[in-house]
């Protein structure tokens, strides 16, 4: 196990065109390319429709993993599809909340 896989986890489950991704741990640039990687795998097919991140198990994420979220929710919205940020932990409502970024996202 290498240190990324201890600092950030996630699991996915996939339903019909729906995809729900589960985020634990620290998000920061250490972990924000693992992260990428596999939601770069779900913005690429053309079967989801929509991708659900909880973040609600999230302890820590800076800029590295907004820019992360970011780039899903633009690939995913290039193609007509969603991206909801699930039960935002503190860390992330706060960064959300700072960065302006609540009001243009879709938050639950």
């Amino acid at each position: 196990m290498t240190d990324n896989e201890k600092k950030l986890s996630f699991d996915l489950a996939v339903e019909g065109s729906e995809a729900v991704m589960t985020v634990a741990g620290e998000l920061d640039p250490h972990t924000a390319d693992d992260l990428a990687g596999a939601l770069d795998d779900l913005t690429s097919r053309d079967d989801i429709s929509s991708v659900t991140l909880d973040l609600a198990e999230v302890s820590f994420i800076d800029s590295s993993g907004l820019r992360t979220i970011l780039t899903a929710h633009e690939a995913l919205s290039s193609r007509d599809a969603q991206l909801t940020l699930r039960s935002p932990s503190e860390a992330v409502h706060r960064l959300l909340e700072i960065t302006d970024l609540l009001e243009h996202l879709d938050v639950r």
